[in-house]
């Protein structure tokens, strides 16, 4: 999903059935002339993807989005739940260094595998679980970032793996929410209620 020229700000969502995953003999059709330019929609035109894009978007992600048959575009939702809940894998292609990345913990809470770039807070976010991947960060140039020429191959192969194996997504979906659960669990309301609580009887 990644289009030379623009650096993206989007994140996009596999929409599959998950009790149905790809079968591993399932022939993948793949134009080998296409190169690093062309999305992973048409490297899996049996599967349907979900774009969600941001504020990063310009008219050219959406002519890029809109070739691809496949692959439908989703409002930003304030509830990430609306889109999370229809979503078997997640994918954030970040091309620049970004904090901490909540949606990805918000997506393996969900024990949804994530594919994530290896820049920024997303390796931070990933908790050692599977599927951090490569990609060529986003350079300033005259009127913005722009995005090199990207190869698609380790996330094509990443995802390929991940949904054609029941057991690699089932492990991978359960190692997700395991790694959010432990790293969320210091993380409670308590020392708040005791603050206020502490205030109240000052």
């Amino acid at each position: 999903m990644f289009r030379p020229g623009c650096a993206y700000a989007a994140a996009a969502c596999i929409l599959t059935d998950p009790t149905r995953p790809i079968r591993r003999n399932t022939p993948i059709r793949r134009n080998t002339r296409d190169g690093p330019r062309k999305g992973a929609g048409r490297r899996f035109p049996d599967v349907e993807f979900a774009a969600v894009p941001t504020w990063g978007a310009d008219a050219g992600v959406f002519r890029a989005l809109d070739e691809a048959p496949n692959v439908r575009l989703l409002e930003p939702a304030d509830d990430i739940e609306e889109i999370l809940a229809q979503t078997r894998v997640l994918i954030a292609p970040s091309l620049w260094p970004e904090t901490l990345g909540y949606v990805v913990i918000e997506a393996m809470l969900r024990g949804v595998p994530v594919l994530a770039s290896d820049i920024g807070g997303l390796a931070e976010a990933k908790l050692g679980v599977d599927y951090l991947l490569p990609v060529r960060p986003a350079e300033r140039g005259p009127g913005g970032y722009m995005s090199p020429e990207q190869d698609l191959g380790p996330w094509t192969d990443a995802l390929e793996e991940v949904l054609g194996d029941a057991a690699r997504y089932e492990r991978c979906a359960r190692e997700s929410r395991e790694a959010a659960l432990r790293a969320i669990a210091p993380h409670t309301v308590a020392a708040f209620e005791e603050l206020l609580d502490s205030l109240s009887h000052g």
